[in-house]
């Protein structure tokens, strides 16, 4: 609601109010029917146009949480692309961002998970934007008051059964945290990524050639630079269909240093040793399997 407002009251400036569209998921889980019709109302008030955007589904007795992620994307992202509409706003918050980056490190991700939520990234060919992400949720509770506007706490977001819950539930009751801090963190790992991410495509530009590249000058690269062209690469050939963890990128690159290194597969790709020291990356299925490829 807070980012709904100050997005209204922007757009009010310029006479431009009257396009911005609320779209607001029903997720027909508990008591999630009671949200929806306290939200359409205080929307309807405001005179901002709102679609509610219904998820049907069987009951749900596992990984709900994830479940309903992808179902609400999928939603707000199918609606955009049907009404051409290129961006999404979301309102994820300081305190969002500090929950994803414990769980992610929590799960020994890679830097690109311990860099949390992206301000902008992508999802079923639509933009997803996040303008509040260094935003403390005690600012937009201010916001609220400042416009009057009542709001309210869904109580899923109360439950221990939930993962992000718990983190939640350990940031609030431990004082020494600053999510505004550790948000600005993950802000100079995502910048740390961006650079590693330029220096992997100044590689590619400067040696791929149909896909193959010179053995020597890859092992030359530091190691997290020369994952980030095996993950680029094998993303290209897959055309992002099937995106290459990191985790998997380490392993092929542990292999590939390997100097009786023949073969290996992976997301689909073969990565092999071709002639005169290149390394090639094809497709599965464009070439037979070299003997000795192992699985990953």
């Amino acid at each position: 609601m807070a980012l709904l407002l100050l997005f209204k009251e922007l757009l009010d400036e310029f006479g431009l109010g009257n396009r911005l569209i609320a779209l607001t998921i029903d997720h027909n889980l508990s008591c999630s029917k009671e949200y929806v019709n306290s939200v359409h109302n205080w929307i309807c008030q405001r005179q901002i146009n709102h679609e509610i955007l219904e998820w049907q589904h069987a009951p749900l007795q596992t990984a709900i949480e994830e479940k309903a992620r992808a179902a609400r994307y999928k939603l707000l992202t199918d609606y955009c692309r049907n009404n051409r509409i290129p961006r999404v706003f979301v309102a994820h918050h300081a305190k969002d961002q500090a929950e994803t980056v414990f769980m992610h490190l929590m799960r020994g991700s890679s830097l690109r998970g311990l860099g949390g939520m992206r301000p902008v990234s992508q999802y079923n060919g639509i933009d997803i934007v996040r303008p509040l992400l260094s935003v403390d949720p005690q600012d937009l509770k201010d916001t609220l008051r400042r416009f009057n506007q009542p709001y309210m706490t869904d109580a899923d977001n109360l439950s221990d059964q939930f993962e992000r819950v718990r983190w939640r539930r350990m940031i609030t009751q431990n004082r020494e945290i600053n999510v505004c801090n550790m948000a600005k963190s993950a802000q100079n790992l995502q910048n740390i990524e961006t650079q590693i991410e330029e220096a992997a495509q100044k590689f590619i530009s400067a040696n791929v050639i149909a896909l193959s590249f010179p053995n020597q000058k890859f092992l030359e690269l530091m190691p997290v630079v020369a994952q980030t062209v095996l993950k680029l690469l094998i993303n290209k050939v897959r055309n992002n269909a099937l995106p290459c963890s990191y985790r998997v990128v380490e392993k092929i690159y542990d292999q590939v240093k390997d100097a009786n290194f023949l073969a290996t597969t992976a997301n689909g790709c073969l990565i092999r040793r071709a002639n005169a020291g290149m390394i090639t990356i094809l497709r599965e299925g464009q070439r037979k399997r070299d003997k000795g490829a192992n699985e990953i």
